[in-house]
């Protein structure tokens, strides 16, 4: 049968073995958490296609990354509808010739 003591598993008060355990433990924490913290710092909300609108060539560089996989979500829908609708003005205005 195994005696009672009182130090439990997650007792880091014993010396100097505590404290670089939990000093690992930290690191560890800060290791995991870091990439996710970073992730929170980008735009939280997509850029709309009024915004793509006004910037066409940051657009067709967002629509390009889209395509070879660099950029995903909202923003690639959004900067195609502005490419494709500044496309689409450019032949009208051309097919009119003005």
């Amino acid at each position: 049968m195994r005696e009672a003591t009182s130090r439990t598993p997650f007792d880091l008060t014993n010396g100097t073995t505590g404290r670089k355990m939990m000093t690992k433990k930290k690191l560890i924490l800060a290791v995991l958490t870091g990439p996710f913290s970073l992730a929170a710092c980008t735009q939280a909300t997509p850029r709309s296609s009024e915004y793509f609108a006004e910037h066409l060539e940051e657009a067709r560089q967002v629509v390009a990354g889209c395509r070879d996989g660099t950029v995903r979500g909202d923003e690639c829908a959004n900067a195609n509808m502005a490419v494709e609708e500044a496309d689409a003005k450019e032949r009208f205005r051309r097919f009119r010739g003005r």
